[in-house]
């Protein structure tokens, strides 16, 4: 049961970061590159165009986190990793446990802001977006980091090897790289 589940959540947490980051970066060069090109070329920025850079980044940033948390390719300083080998699997459960922790009060804190701003009806400038839809998309990406999180550490206590407890997306996502 907890093997089939874990492969679906691990297929949705690459493909969402995978697919759905590349078309927000894809969106952000490309608002950027018709802004400055019609800036300087007809001196007619494109319309909404900070607006559209400011989401993407915001999307890309909260797709990626999950990703990254699942594939355990966070930054690392190994400067006593030959000392603390035998209690790295704690350690890596003590960071997912923190990362829980962190991601699920970003998590309550966000939707509550999500929340605040559909009360008060907020609306981006340009777009006139609610800015409650943004609020709460981020929310919904910061749980998915949590999810990601207890993957691990789940992994962990099942005695899963970090490098093995990734095999099946990785062979999945071969040559696509995040």
């Amino acid at each position: 049961m907890y093997h089939r589940l874990k492969q679906v959540l691990d297929w949705l947490i690459m493909r969402l970061a995978i697919v759905l980051g590349a078309v927000s970066i894809a969106i952000m060069m490309f608002a950027g590159t018709f802004d400055a090109l019609g800036r300087s070329l007809f001196n007619r920025p494109l319309w909404g165009a900070s607006e559209i850079v400011e989401f993407s980044m915001a999307l890309t940033t909260f797709l990626s986190i999950p990703a990254i948390s699942r594939a355990r390719s966070h930054v690392v300083i190994d400067l006593l990793d030959n000392v603390l080998r035998p209690i790295h699997r704690l350690q890596l459960m003590f960071g997912d446990l923190l990362g829980a922790g962190i991601f699920t009060i970003m998590t309550w804190r966000i939707w509550v802001q999500g929340a605040r701003a559909a009360d008060y009806g907020d609306l981006t400038q340009v777009f006139q977006l609610p800015v409650s839809l943004i609020y709460k998309t981020l929310a919904i990406l910061a749980a998915l980091a949590v999810v990601s999180f207890v993957l691990n550490i789940i992994d962990d206590m099942l005695g899963i090897p970090p490098d093995r407890a990734q095999s099946d997306e990785t062979s999945a996502t071969s040559g696509a790289g995040l």
